[in-house]
């Protein structure tokens, strides 16, 4: 499995020094970028689940004061990438396994109709894009799966969601896998038990079989769900034991 571990690369500041009142349209241009490079950071995992976040350092490196950079923070927090512990700060939130499997449960409802509604709305030179992200993959002789692989995967299953061509399902589901890319570093299975499932719903998208690749991406999430739940219970199990 791929190991987690802190980007060594300096954060860029999103400005220099401005002087004079700031304009609103400023501010709010502001506050995007420090957004999406806080949300950027979460899930290269440049700020790790648990870590506590430091705005004196991140408004230094950032290069910006601490109100636009609270105001992003509050803004993760609402979409439950951080969070605030009274009177110690804002926190990158830390998901459990069980919290995980119930992500997943939503995934698997969306992404299996968003495959379903893909499959029925994409054109042939869109299904050629998708073949050609696996084409001459093979498993490593060690089975660990490649960090290259884990950005393949969410490639692949977020340009089928694009596809699907409903912008709604588009935010949902954008908002879901934000959550599980923030906790997940790496895959909860293998590259050698997902790569066969992803040609398999590749040849479903070919043949234009609407019903079975959302079938076969439903079972796909659902592995993963199973998995999930089977490793929370495990868990559980095991801190009970050591409590009684």
């Amino acid at each position: 499995m791929v190991k987690s571990g802190k980007s060594s690369e300096p954060i860029a500041p999103l400005r220099t020094a401005v002087s004079g009142p700031v304009p609103r349209r400023y501010k709010e241009n502001l506050e995007d970028k420090i957004y999406d490079r806080l949300k950027a950071m979460i899930v290269d995992r440049a700020l790790l689940p648990g870590e506590r976040l430091q705005l004196t350092k991140l408004g230094t490196e950032m290069r910006v004061s601490r109100t636009p950079l609270i105001n992003a923070l509050k803004r993760l927090a609402a979409e439950r990438l951080v969070e605030w512990v009274n009177r110690h700060g804002f926190y990158v939130r830390r998901f459990t396994r069980r919290e995980m499997a119930d992500l997943f449960e939503i995934r698997v409802a969306l992404e299996s109709l968003a495959a379903r509604l893909a499959t029925e709305r994409m054109r042939d030179a869109e299904i050629e894009e998708l073949e050609a992200m696996f084409r001459g993959l093979e498993v490593p002789a060690n089975e660990e799966t490649p960090w290259s692989y884990v950005i393949l995967d969410r490639q692949f299953h977020w340009r089928i969601v694009e596809l699907s061509g409903n912008p709604q399902l588009v935010t949902a589901l954008g908002s879901i896998n934000m959550q599980i890319f923030a906790y997940q570093f790496g895959m909860s299975r293998s590259m050698a038990e997902s790569l066969p499932e992803h040609h398999e719903i590749l040849r479903a998208l070919r043949n234009r079989d609407a019903a079975l690749c959302e079938q076969l991406m439903r079972e796909h999430h659902g592995r993963t769900t199973a998995r999930l739940r089977q490793v929370a219970d495990q868990e559980e199990h095991g801190r009970q034991e050591k409590s009684a």
